[in-house]
């Protein structure tokens, strides 16, 4: 298979609502679309959109590099092998939502040419997906409103925000939410890194008392979220701390840590998020794969990787509803919590009229 052309064209959507967490608000996601075209005229279109905050490469940086390096992949001729699309991406950026996006586009154009390319490849078979809402900061009033709509919706797993200036206001509002919802939902709690080990340490130790499924980052430093992890009764949960796959290699060897929430397109390639999860299972912990905020383009690959967990555990997905006059029709809309992954139907395909 040979590219003929490949081209980006940037994107801007507005949130419904701003989500903040204790790092800021979201209001808008930016990024880029990438597609590309084989001779045969097969194309294929992919997501770049670096996140403010949490990606280590900006969105100017990405700009930069698409305008004036993109092209270098038309000199590859792309076969069906996983090792040469990796080696291809890696080769030609070292930033992370790039090489998501140029591995998401090669994995489009090869399952047109190898209709057996995932089941060759991968572990993968039809599988419904449970997905955990995300609750941010807010009123406690709203933030009750928001759970219960979710959970006539069919959820049961929510994630939400901690971190706010004072902790007692945290602290009330879990209890308000366990009070209110007894044992009927799984709460996970997610205070990205804002709280010292001192603190974390005493915080943890209040909110044990309501039955936490894990919390995610309470504090930025590895390190301390070790320390944390020996000693708390809330499972620790590392997130923001996995800057690259060598950082998630590191923490699967610690055995105190059972959660790790992975964001791919932070963390940069597909196919060494999916070799993640086979590698996380034999040390017997388990892969939450993360959406930041991508748009369904993105989601879709997502959606692939959740599906090669092996354990039923909610999986952060869905973000599909937060934008404003999206006009890319999603292809795993949640449903009753769930998404259905079927490998069959796999990759979606998606209208390059988004590029223009």
């Amino acid at each position: 298979m040979i590219l003929k052309e490949i081209k980006y064209s940037p994107f801007s959507y507005k949130l419904k609502n701003p989500f903040q967490t204790s790092s800021g608000i979201i209001s808008e996601r930016k990024g880029f679309f990438v597609s590309a075209l084989d001779e045969l005229g097969n194309n294929s279109i992919s997501e770049c959109s670096p996140l403010p905050g949490f990606s280590s490469e900006s969105y100017n940086e990405v700009e930069k590099f698409l305008s004036n390096e993109l092209k270098r992949l038309l000199v590859n001729e792309i076969k069906s092998d996983l090792f040469k699309i990796k080696q291809i991406a890696s080769e030609i950026t070292k930033l992370p939502s790039v090489r998501f996006a140029l591995e998401q586009a090669l994995f489009g154009l090869v399952m047109q040419h190898d209709k057996n390319f995932i089941q060759n490849n991968f572990y993968a078979g039809k599988k419904t997906i449970p997905v955990n809402a995300v609750i941010g900061f807010d009123k406690p009033e709203n933030i009750l409103a928001k759970v219960e709509k979710k959970y006539i919706a069919g959820y049961r797993t929510f994630k939400i925000k901690v971190g706010r200036e004072n902790f007692s206001d945290d602290y009330e509002l879990v209890k308000l939410v366990r009070e209110k919802f007894s044992n009927k939902i799984t709460i996970r709690l997610d205070a990205n890194g804002k709280w010292d080990i001192d603190s974390a340490v005493d915080n943890l130790s209040k909110l044990s008392e309501f039955d936490i499924e894990y919390i995610e980052e309470p504090c930025k430093i590895l390190s301390c979220l070790m320390k944390l992890a020996e000693h708390s009764k809330i499972p620790i949960a590392v997130d923001e701390s996995l800057k690259t796959y060598e950082s998630v290699e590191e923490v699967l060897k610690m055995p105190a840590i059972k959660f790790l929430v992975v964001k791919p397109v932070i963390l940069g390639g597909i196919i060494d998020a999916a070799q993640l999860i086979n590698e996380a299972e034999a040390y017997g912990k388990k892969i939450i794969i993360s959406s930041a905020f991508e748009t369904p383009i993105g989601k879709s690959t997502l959606v692939f990787l959740a599906s090669l967990a092996s354990h039923n555990h909610a999986q952060g997905l869905d973000t599909a509803d937060m934008f404003v006059n999206l006009p890319i029709t999603d292809p795993y809309p949640v449903q009753n919590s769930h998404i259905v992954f079927d490998p069959e139907n796999f990759p979606p395909r998606f209208d390059a009229g988004h590029l223009s």
